[in-house]
């Protein structure tokens, strides 16, 4: 099998397929936590930043790295376990922002 898309993360703790092919990945790396969007020829089409303040905070604290990633064609989501954020994949605009 060929090799289409390489990127350097600290850690990979999920991936899920959109129905176009491509691909979402939760990944940590030096700088944060990301959702990085691969379309069906590996390339990067959207990074997305999840501020820390979603998965740490005084009064909560989340896994990220037991979280999931959902992509539809539209929109990449994160699922909390507790709420679902979302960002959009035209623009990388949060759609959903913890309450």
């Amino acid at each position: 099998m060929p090799t289409i898309a390489t990127f350097s993360a600290t850690r990979v703790t999920h991936l899920a397929a959109g129905p176009d092919g491509g691909v979402a990945i939760l990944a940590g790396f030096d700088n944060g936590w990301f959702i990085v969007v691969l379309d069906r020829d590996g390339l990067e089409t959207r990074r997305i930043l999840i501020p820390p303040s979603v998965y740490y905070s005084a009064d909560r604290s989340v896994d990220i790295t037991s979280c999931f990633v959902a992509l539809t064609a539209t929109t990449v989501i994160l699922d909390l376990h507790e709420q679902l954020l979302g960002w959009s994949l035209a623009t990388g605009a949060a759609i959903a922002r913890p309450a």
